[in-house]
């Protein structure tokens, strides 16, 4: 996953829309995930952590 990639960078053309029900294991994550772009902490990037686990 990719979070507001510019038009230069994106992969293909697909999208995701969802609305996410989360458990609490998320928040660990997200207290030890770096700023991404634009200088926010991105849910996405969590997601990509725990997927990797």
């Amino acid at each position: 996953m990719i979070e507001k990639q510019s038009i230069e960078e994106v992969p293909n053309q697909m999208a995701v829309l969802a609305r996410y029900i989360i458990t609490s294991d998320v928040l660990e994550v997200l207290q030890n995930t770096q700023p991404g772009k634009g200088g926010k902490i991105q849910l996405t990037d969590a997601f990509k952590v725990m997927a990797n686990c």
